[in-house]
Formats: structure tokens, C-alpha cells, sequence
């Protein structure tokens, strides 16, 4: 066995711990989530469909919107909604899939109410 690989032996639980913490990141709050939807979906939405549409969507809409996808997207998915970025690679088909989804349930809702 040569020297590099001597000293590289001990490094190895270390390394095996830290790509361990790497891969369970802690989702952000629902709250954190909730104010980043509504930071980009709102300007969207007044732009889309005006702001009388946008004043319907209230807090109450992006809470339950968070409500409805939380436990379904992955930790790596939800830190991008509240870092803004909303090219991120961590998004799944199903992800889209299921905002479409509450997005329709969520705003009939506040709709009705």
C-alpha cells in the first residue's frame, strides 16, 4: 500500500459523513415557501390576468398552495422556490403536475370563500 492511500484512509468516514448531511437538506418552512410563491406568483398573476384577479388570491391562496405540495416536493425543490430560482434543475415533471393541480384547487377555493 502505497503513502497517498495510508493517508487518505482515515479521511474516508469523515468524507462518507459529510456527503451524508449533504443529501438530507431541511426543508424550508411552510411560511418561508408560502411568502416566495406569492413574492413571484403575484406580479405574475396581476400581469396575466390583471390585478382584480390578484387581489383574490390572498394569503390564504399560497398557504394553502404550500399546503397541498409541501410533503410532495423535495427539500432541494422547496429552498429553490425560496431562493427565487425558478429554473432549478430539482424540479420533477411531478412537481408541475401537482402545483397545476392545487393551483386549480386552491383558487377555487378562494374563489368560493
Amino acid at each position: 500500500m502505497n503513502l497517498k492511500k495510508l493517508i487518505a484512509l482515515p479521511a474516508i468516514p469523515l468524507l462518507t459523513i459529510s456527503m451524508a448531511a449533504c443529501g438530507s437538506a431541511e426543508k424550508p418552512s411552510k411560511e418561508e415557501v408560502s411568502n416566495a410563491m406569492q413574492t413571484y406568483l403575484q406580479p405574475m398573476m396581476e400581469e396575466q390576468y390583471g390585478s382584480e384577479v390578484s387581489a383574490i388570491l390572498t394569503d390564504g391562496f399560497y398557504t394553502c398552495l404550500v399546503d397541498e405540495v409541501y410533503d410532495d416536493f423535495s427539500a432541494e425543490a422547496l429552498q429553490a422556490l425560496v431562493d427565487g430560482d425558478m429554473e432549478a434543475e430539482v424540479f420533477t415533471d411531478d412537481d408541475l403536475q401537482k402545483t397545476k393541480e392545487a393551483s386549480a384547487t386552491c383558487a377555487e377555493q378562494a374563489i368560493t370563500n
